[in-house]
């Protein structure tokens, strides 16, 4: 026996050969390769219902804020389309993947103490999605273009 324990001829296993870890990170990358793209679309797919949520609430709270109120109020969409605003309330930030485009719009939108507006179209568009919402100018409600 040797000093160290071991017999002659035979070796003991101290760790991983350069070949079975090279085996073991391509396989890694390759997982990593089919899943993160995946879940990309995942993330993106959600900020986009996201921002619709935000939009479709936003347009609706105006009216009542209107007709609670007595008064005239705005929803007005930024020029770079990375958010909106009620009259009298902080900007609402969109998702960095989501814009909200003016199509058919006398900005900002105005709704009136009876419920009606000036209505317009407006487009929700994010990175493989685009919905069209109308807002009509007799009842002040919003309602997605199906096309």
């Amino acid at each position: 026996m040797s000093a160290t324990g071991n017999t002659r001829g035979r070796v003991s296993p101290q760790g991983f050969t350069l070949i079975e870890t090279l085996v073991v990170i391509a396989i890694v990358a390759l997982i990593s390769g089919l899943v993160f793209p995946r879940l990309q679309g995942l993330i993106t797919g959600q900020e986009f219902r996201t921002a619709r949520s935000q939009v479709l609430l936003g347009v609706r709270e105006a009216r009542a804020l209107a007709i609670r109120s007595g008064r005239k109020a705005q929803f007005d969409i930024d020029a770079s389309g990375t958010s909106f605003q009620i009259q009298g309330r902080a900007p609402q930030n969109l998702a960095a993947s989501v814009k909200l485009v003016p199509i058919e719009v006398r900005e900002p939108i105005a709704f009136f103490v009876d419920g009606t507006s000036n209505g317009g179209r407006i487009a929700l568009v994010g990175r493989d999605r685009r919905e069209e919402y109308l807002i009509f100018p007799t009842t002040g409600l919003i309602v997605e273009v199906r096309k």
